[in-house]
């Protein structure tokens, strides 16, 4: 379970990179939307999407901030409305300020705060798998009882 959490780390300092509104865009190589949709690449990655996209998913994408995963996109979705309504405490999208005006005492809490997020995100999955290894256990011993 260890694992889970040094890569959960890591991605949390690589993820910090996507602060940069340019490295968000890039991400989204084949997006479906046009610029002149609700949902195109610049309004994705303005809400701090970056594009999680995979052949049965076109349309996965993921808040680096808040770690809300969003799958089936419409043009029509706006996306800092899609993540505000998902996920009502990401400090991103609520910043009342550019972010390249924050004060360094700002950047810092909303450093905290996106921590959080990703200690939850890591608390979620090694859940998960807890759960997942005690029904395999279960499944186990019922065999012996039977």
């Amino acid at each position: 379970m260890a694992s889970i959490g040094n890569k959960m780390l890591s991605a949390f300092y690589e993820d910090s990179r996507f602060y940069d509104n340019n490295l968000r865009v890039i991400t989204f190589v084949r997006w479906p939307y046009d610029a002149d949709t609700a949902c195109s690449v610049e309004k994705m990655a303005e809400a701090g999407f970056v594009s999680l996209a995979t052949e049965s998913a076109p349309t996965a994408a993921r808040c680096f901030f808040c770690c809300k995963e969003l799958d089936s996109w419409h043009p029509d979705d706006d996306p800092r409305k899609e993540d505000t309504s998902h996920s009502l405490s990401c400090a991103f999208n609520n910043l009342t300020k550019d972010f390249s005006q924050l004060q360094v005492q700002e950047f810092l809490l909303l450093e905290l705060e996106r921590a959080r997020f990703h200690i939850k995100r890591v608390e979620r999955m090694l859940l998960k798998r807890f759960d997942e290894d005690a029904e395999s256990g279960r499944r186990q011993m019922s065999r012996f009882i039977r």
